[in-house]
């Protein structure tokens, strides 16, 4: 009787305990978890206009910046909104004001052929992501994403 309490005391115990863990900041799937996206510096006026060398510009706007874990990293995941539709060829590009512990991304997009016509925000929306790994996780302090006219940021 007295070791089966000894026995459960110590058992509820631990299981209090394993609170204490996943709520920590030692804990991977933390990191980043409870980020917010906070609305960071847009590109400077003249990163906005030029093009790049692969003929790709600035996203009008970038709308919402997601860091979704995934099995053996996490995933950098970002929306964001042209001023009009048929914009395509999305991506990332990681900008020369990056550091290791401060990632700076461009939402770099290819414009229409032909000019469109504007439509409703979400016929408009573009996602693009990038892939992190456990590895690169590990020095990384925040993300930022930039468009032409804003930018957005995850810490943790």
């Amino acid at each position: 009787m007295r070791s089966g309490m000894v026995m459960a005391m110590a058992a509820v115990m631990v299981v209090a305990g394993c609170a204490t863990v996943r709520d920590s900041r030692v804990n991977p799937f933390n990191w980043f978890g409870s980020a917010r996206a906070t609305a960071g510096a847009p590109a400077s006026e003249g990163a906005a206009l030029t093009s790049r060398p692969d003929g790709r510009v600035l996203v009008a706007q970038v709308s919402a910046l997601h860091l979704e874990r995934s099995s053996g990293g996490a995933i950098l995941r970002a929306v964001g909104l042209p001023a009009t539709q048929g914009w395509y060829q999305a991506g990332l590009t990681l900008s020369p004001e990056s550091t290791d512990e401060t990632l700076v991304y461009d939402f770099v997009l290819t414009a229409p052929v032909a000019v469109n016509r504007a439509g409703s925000a979400p016929s408009r929306e573009i996602q693009v992501a990038t892939f992190f790994s456990d590895m690169a996780l590990e020095r990384i302090r925040s993300v930022t994403v930039r468009g032409a006219t804003n930018g957005l940021t995850t810490r943790r």
